[in-house]
């Protein structure tokens, strides 16, 4: 089966396997998002989720991956708690790291 997969997806860091006649989606490795001089620090208020934010920093909710790995966030949907600061990736780097994963 022939899957494409956007490159906002972090599908693209999956491979689509098939075992016994079932399709399923096997892991490989998430991009680090290492910290840079552009990051924003931002502190959670009432009802922000990963997707909100992605959306107000990348301009597209797919991103809620970005801001959850380069936070250690494992489960999400997760409550995020009020008054927690998380780092919220560059979106230079993070256009410049997806293009590299392409």
């Amino acid at each position: 089966m022939t899957v494409r997969v956007k490159n906002n997806s972090r599908l693209q860091f999956y491979d689509l396997a098939l075992i016994g006649g079932v399709e399923f989606w096997e892991f490989k490795e998430l991009p680090e998002f290492l910290v840079q001089n552009d990051d924003e620090y931002y502190q959670v208020q009432s009802g922000d989720r990963v997707d909100t934010l992605a959306f107000k920093r990348y301009g597209d909710e797919r991103y809620w991956w970005v801001v959850a790995a380069a936070n250690g966030i494992e489960l999400v949907p997760v409550q995020l708690n009020v008054g927690d600061k998380l780092r919220l990736p560059s979106a230079r780097y993070v256009q410049a790291v997806m293009k590299r994963n392409t």
